[in-house]
């Protein structure tokens, strides 16, 4: 899959954002998979109101998890 600059910078503010935020994961990957998921759910956009929903959700999942003692 060949990388926008649009992509690859949003990848560059996601790993940015977490590493600051959160230091103790390795922030690319995490932002690589962030990116992915969010370029995904909005490759199959039927209802918008539904894909920010879900985008929302799994974020506060990925994010959840980061948070917790030993992940």
């Amino acid at each position: 899959m060949m990388v926008t600059d649009y992509e690859a910078t949003l990848a560059e503010l996601v790993t940015d954002l977490l590493a600051e935020q959160v230091p103790c994961v390795d922030a690319a990957e995490t932002a690589a998979i962030l990116v992915a998921l969010t370029f995904g759910l909005e490759s199959g956009i039927t209802d918008p109101d539904t894909t920010v929903d879900r985008l929302r959700r799994a974020v506060r999942l990925i994010i959840g998890g980061l948070t917790v003692p030993g992940h």
